[in-house]
C-alpha cells in the first residue's frame, strides 16, 4: 500500500478514470422503465443523470433520492432540484491532489474533462482508494476476468482496457504516453477508426482486431513479438 501511495505521485486522473463509454448513468430521454431498471440494478450509490449523452449531464443522483426522482420523472415534473451539482475534474490532475480535493469538497465522484472542457470519463474516491490498496486486494482476480491469456502467450481483451493495467498484468511495456487505452493507441496509430480483421505491429507488439462494435474495438488479441 505504501508503494502504491508513493507511485500515485506519478499518476494523473486520466490514468485510472472510467471512460465515458463505460459510465453507467440515466438518460432522461430513454424510457421510464429503463431509468428504473438502472437504479434498481446499480451497485453504485451515485449515478450521473444526462440528456441524450453524457456531454449533456444535468447532475448526479444519490440513490437515497431515487424514489422521489422516479416519481417526478414519471410525471414529467422538474427533478433537477433533487440532483447533486456536477463536480468537474481535470484529467491532468495528479491522484494525490485529487484525493485531497475530494476530501475538501466532500465529494465522492467527479466528471473528468479535457483541456477543452469535453467530458472524457468519471473518477470516484473509490477508484483512488482501489489504486492504493490494489483493487481492495483482488487485483489479480480482476485482471484475470479482464484479460484472457492464450497458450501461445497472446492476450485477448477489449479495446477499452487500460494499457497500464495490461502492462501490469503481463509485464509488458506497451507505450502509454499519448493513449491510455488500447482503442486510443490503435486509433492514434492508424489515424482512423480501426476496422475488424486488421493487424498492426507497434513497438514489438502485434495487435489483431477481432471485433468492432459502435466504432470501438470490442475484442483484440495482442502478442509480444520475439
Amino acid at each position: 500500500m505504501l508503494s502504491s501511495i508513493l507511485g500515485m505521485e506519478e499518476l494523473v486522473v486520466e490514468d485510472i478514470m472510467i471512460p465515458t463509454s463505460e459510465v453507467i448513468g440515466i438518460n432522461i430521454n430513454d424510457s421510464f422503465e429503463n431509468a428504473k431498471h438502472i437504479i434498481e440494478s446499480s451497485s453504485y450509490s451515485l449515478l450521473p443523470v444526462y440528456k441524450d449523452s453524457i456531454d449533456g449531464i444535468l447532475g448526479v443522483l444519490h440513490l437515497k433520492d431515487s424514489h422521489s426522482f422516479l416519481n417526478l420523472l414519471k410525471e414529467k415534473d422538474d427533478f433537477k432540484s433533487i440532483l447533486m451539482e456536477t463536480y468537474f475534474v481535470s484529467q491532468s490532475t495528479t491522484l494525490i491532489k485529487q484525493l485531497s480535493e475530494f476530501q475538501k469538497s466532500e465529494r465522492n465522484i467527479g466528471m473528468v474533462v479535457d483541456e477543452y472542457g469535453e467530458i472524457e470519463g468519471l473518477i470516484s474516491l473509490e477508484d483512488i482508494f482501489a489504486e492504493i490498496v490494489g483493487r481492495f486486494g483482488n487485483e489479480k482476480i480482476e485482471f484475470e476476468k479482464e484479460f484472457i491469456k492464450r497458450k501461445d502467450g497472446s492476450i485477448v481483451t477489449d479495446g477499452n482496457c487500460k494499457i497500464r493495467d495490461l502492462n501490469k498484468y503481463s509485464k509488458w511495456l506497451i507505450p502509454e504516453i499519448n493513449s491510455k487505452t488500447i482503442n486510443g493507441l490503435l486509433t492514434e496509430y492508424l489515424d482512423q477508426i480501426p476496422q475488424a480483421n486488421l493487424c498492426v505491429e507497434i513497438n514489438g507488439y502485434r495487435f489483431e482486431i477481432i471485433q468492432i462494435e459502435d466504432n470501438s474495438i470490442a475484442q483484440v488479441k495482442i502478442i509480444k513479438k520475439t
